[in-house]
């Protein structure tokens, strides 16, 4: 009897580390990523239309399926705020379940329609997402929410994402918490800053032989008397620049 036991463990440990050593078959992960989602009614009333299905079913391909969410889903609980992102964007709170049953199961939700209905739209439309269960990412209470990555988990993989917006209202943004202020609900800003670069008179023509080029600082001889290296105008930088680089 105790012979049999041994034997029986000894078994079971051996088939236990024969199984740990088996290498798992790595399997294609497929990311399905598509444009702004603006949807104010049912879609799912088209499923008889073959060549819509057709759609559907390339899009629903994807292990991850992306979409922007560029509308907010309340039922105007929320006043519009002052200013929008080019018009007041909302959709009933029921047809996320829409977007759902088409396939997506990722949503980037920061954009320039994020504070259409401000703080209060902007938490409503929040809650809508979490009670369905959907994995977003781009808005929160804070900016350290809004910036934080949402994780999705699939039979095939763990996918990250992380949403900004780098077009937005100056109130849009969330706000860092401190430990003596609370952050401001917004969204996660992409900040940038666009410069215009181009060369012209006498600062790209005259150049020597060897590729130099003369009157390169303002004010420096003929070629360069008179230019202005930075000009601002309309909010908008306009900068000379290096004809040799290309710029």
């Amino acid at each position: 009897m105790r012979l049999s036991t041994r034997l029986l463990a000894s078994t079971l440990f051996v088939c236990a580390l024969l199984f740990g050593q088996q290498k798992t078959t790595p399997q294609d992960f497929t990311i399905t990523l598509t444009g702004d989602s603006i949807i104010t009614r049912r879609l799912s009333v088209h499923q008889p239309d073959p060549r819509f299905m057709a759609v559907l079913n390339a899009v629903r391909e994807g292990d991850a399926v992306f979409t922007n969410l560029e509308i907010l889903f309340h039922n105007y609980e929320a006043p519009p705020a002052a200013q929008s992102g080019g018009t007041w964007l909302r959709g009933d709170s029921s047809l996320l379940k829409e977007l759902q049953w088409i396939g997506f199961n990722l949503f980037g939700a920061a954009n320039n329609h994020s504070l259409d209905y401000g703080i209060e739209g902007l938490r409503i439309h929040s809650r809508v997402l979490q009670e369905a269960g959907v994995t977003f990412a781009g808005i929160g209470e804070n900016l350290g929410e809004a910036r934080a990555p949402a994780y999705l988990e699939t039979a095939r993989g763990r996918m990250a994402l992380v949403s900004c917006a780098s077009t937005f209202s100056p109130s849009s943004p969330a706000g860092v918490q401190r430990p003596d202020l609370r952050g401001r609900p917004g969204l996660d800003p992409l900040r940038f800053r666009t410069r215009y670069r181009g060369c012209g008179g006498a600062r790209c023509a005259t150049q020597d032989k060897r590729g130099s080029e003369t009157g390169r600082s303002s004010g420096a001889g003929a070629g360069g008397a008179g230019l202005t290296e930075r000009v601002s105008f309309l909010n908008q930088t306009f900068e000379l620049g290096d004809s040799r680089r290309g710029d």
